[in-house]
């Protein structure tokens, strides 16, 4: 379809990280992931003692 052709040419001729500061997305989307596991860790261990 032309719309999957279309999609794959942008991504080649116009790269995604010229427009868009990757870095500082990527370090928040990490930081949620760490507290997420953590606060997944923690309430799985404390809520069967209780």
């Amino acid at each position: 379809p032309y719309y999957t052709y279309r999609t794959y040419l942008d991504c080649i001729n116009k790269n995604f990280c010229d427009y868009v500061d990757i870095k500082e997305r990527t370090i928040k989307k990490l930081k949620l992931i760490a507290i997420s596991s953590l606060a997944h860790l923690f309430f799985s261990y404390y809520y069967p003692i209780s």
